[in-house]
Parts: C-alpha cells; sequence; structure tokens
C-alpha cells in the first residue's frame, strides 16, 4: 500500500506496545496507519537518527493550577 506521508527509518519509541527499534511510520488520512519497514508513501521524510514518538503530542509539560 502507498500512504501520503511516510517517516524514514528513525527510531520508533512506543513504550505502550514495547516498540523500541528503527523502522518507518506510515501516515494516511492525518493519522498513523502502519508501523514497519519498507514503507512508501507520496511525500517520505528521511529521519534516520532521529527519535519518533507516534501519536506523542507533547513530550513535556508542566501541569500548575495558578489559572
Amino acid at each position: 500500500m502507498r500512504y501520503q506521508s511516510v517517516l524514514k527509518g528513525g527510531v520508533v519509541v512506543d513504550p505502550l506496545n514495547h516498540v523500541n527499534s528503527p523502522m518507518d511510520v506510515a501516515i494516511l488520512d492525518g493519522k498513523i496507519a502502519a508501523l514497519g519497514e519498507g514503507l512508501s508513501g507520496e511525500v517520505q521524510w528521511d529521519v534516520s537518527g532521529k527519535i519518533v514518538f507516534p501519536g506523542v503530542i507533547d513530550m513535556h509539560l508542566h501541569v500548575t493550577n495558578d489559572l
């Protein structure tokens, strides 16, 4: 299957599913559609050497009651 976008070769970290290895992340209709190797898309970004946290919006957050 050909996806709209693919992040190629980054180290995917997903603690919930015990994933921590280099792989591709495919995006279709604005959502993560697949994780794996050899995925292709209309737009591809080489993210080799980068860490990818699929589905995580913000890795760092401060919560206060100062509102």
